[in-house]
């Protein structure tokens, strides 16, 4: 529970708890793309974030080829 949710909380104000979506978050962003205040780059960037979300680790990896030079193996 945030600062503000147990202030409001102590003055028995009620709260609700907002929830944000990815999809809602770049949905904003492609918005912003279109009304120009957000970087057509910064947009990707935000999509790529949350793409990372459902990627597993091998599948975000470069294959690198293994060289054996004099007895020992270098990248």
């Amino acid at each position: 529970m945030g600062i503000a949710n147990r202030v409001m909380a102590l003055q028995a104000c009620p709260t609700r708890a907002l929830k944000t979506y990815p999809e809602d978050i770049v949905a904003m962003a492609n918005a912003g793309a279109e009304a120009g205040v957000v970087a057509r780059q910064e947009r990707q960037m935000i999509e790529n974030v949350f793409e990372l979300e459902i990627r597993t680790a091998p599948s975000t990896m470069t294959a690198r080829e293994k060289h054996r030079l004099a007895g020992a193996y270098r990248d």
